[in-house]
């Protein structure tokens, strides 16, 4: 009988054979046991070694914070308080009984409104009417100076005095500079152009009273006009909107509303070398995210709450700071 040829085998079939070799033997159970314990301690170790460096970075951060707590967690900022219409709910509105009310309550700043007369004067109102604070329907720019004396504004905050007669500029200021407090000047109405621009600064200029006095305006070509002509006064420009690029505005202060007072923006206005007053701030929340702000100022009709609310926030405890820095301001 002849042999059947043989036939060479695969590398395939080589490998097979090989694997069944004596020399290469099948894993035992023991093995197997020894491995799966040998896996568990591995994942515990790297995560023993995740852990000490989270723990390391906690640690190396907390020493960090506990350093330099108060600068991460400010607790009591200087905001200037500025008293809206001189005086806020101190007394009637745009009166120098304003102005005193605010210097004796501790504001920064008086805020006012000059608006020009028939006759060529300057005197204290909001309104482009009289009626809302004296009763008289007319305009300041159609009565004279004499006739508006005549007239009483009525304290609608229920504080004393009860009314005061309508200043003129003249009297607002003198007031001011007896009582050492700022002068937010705003120039209203349509008598607010470079000619009452002028006049005014030439007035404060008479009275001393440049490094006491910052002249505002809604009128933005009126501030461009003021910080060409006369760098050393200093100005405000007020904005009811938001506005993309503040920083690049002109102006030493700029005016924000409480919505368009982010965070971001008042970082750009100060990065621009400006300061960031916010307005009108009246409410107890609006008072305490503001005053924990980074804002240098902040426009109000309750000067007293605001500063109530400040003194309060200066005695928070380390815990308060943390949360209201992180979750509130």
């Amino acid at each position: 009988m002849v042999a059947a040829p043989r036939v060479k085998e695969s590398a395939k079939d080589e490998k097979r054979r090989a694997g069944s070799s004596p020399f290469t033997p099948t894993p035992t159970a023991e093995d197997v046991q020894q491995a799966e314990g040998r896996a568990p301690r591995r994942r515990t170790g790297l995560l023993v070694g995740i852990v000490a460096v989270v723990v390391a970075l906690c640690v190396g951060l907390a020493a960090l914070l506990a350093a330099n707590f108060d600068d991460v967690f400010a607790q009591r900022r200087d905001m200037a308080i500025v008293a809206h219409r001189t005086g806020g709910d101190l007394a009637p509105e745009n009166s120098v009984a304003g102005v005193d009310a605010a210097a004796k309550a501790g504001a920064a700043f008086s805020e006012f409104d000059v608006r020009g007369t028939a006759d060529g004067a300057y005197m204290i109102n909001h309104d482009p009417n009289l009626k809302r604070v004296t009763g008289d329907p007319r305009t300041m720019e159609e009565m004279t100076s004499e006739q508006i004396a005549g007239l009483k504004i009525h304290n609608q905050f229920g504080s004393q005095p009860a009314e005061a007669p309508v200043p003129t500029l003249d009297q607002i200021l003198d007031a001011g500079k007896k009582d050492k407090i700022g002068m937010f000047v705003e120039l209203k109405g349509p008598t607010a152009d470079h000619q009452m621009a002028e006049d005014v600064i030439r007035t404060i200029r008479e009275k001393g009273m440049e490094d006491q006095s910052v002249l505002l305006s809604l009128d933005y070509d009126l501030i461009k006009y003021i910080e060409e002509k006369h760098r050393e006064i200093e100005t405000g420009y007020l904005f009811y909107f938001s506005v993309g690029e503040a920083d690049m505005l002109v102006g030493d202060y700029l005016i924000l509303e409480e919505d368009a007072a982010t965070p971001e923006r008042i970082a750009r206005i100060h990065a621009g070398g400006k300061k960031a007053i916010v307005w009108t701030v009246n409410t107890e929340e609006s008072m305490e995210k503001f005053l924990g702000s980074e804002a240098d100022g902040l426009i109000t009709d309750h000067v007293t709450q605001v500063k109530d609310t400040e003194e309060e926030m200066s005695h928070r405890t380390d815990l308060q700071r943390v949360v209201d820095t992180l979750f509130v301001g």
